[in-house]
């Protein structure tokens, strides 16, 4: 049984996963129809940050970031935990002699 595989796939999956549900969240709760002053309709996306609601065409490179951070982010950080983790458990394995 190759345990490394094995989590390799399981962080994949659950990654998938991940990325799916936070689509959809943001898809959700955080695009809307807004009317400005002179009632022209817009699509406009909630940061959520204090900046409240911004036109995608406003976007900065900061909000594109702070938005990719939150759904890519916590995958890469699970993967490092579990890369760590593996790497201590390893520690603790005999030597073949």
């Amino acid at each position: 049984m190759n345990a490394g595989r094995g989590l390799l796939r399981l962080w994949i999956f659950a990654s998938a996963i991940w990325l799916i549900s936070w689509g959809a969240y943001i898809w959700i709760s955080r695009l809307d129809a807004l009317e400005d002053a002179t009632g022209q309709r817009f699509i406009a996306f909630h940061t959520g940050f204090g900046a409240g609601w911004k036109e995608p065409k406003d976007f900065a490179f900061a909000d594109y970031l702070s938005v990719a951070s939150v759904g890519l982010g916590l995958p890469f950080i699970v993967l490092g935990l579990g890369y760590g983790a593996c790497w201590v458990i390893a520690g603790f394995r005999r030597r073949a002699n």
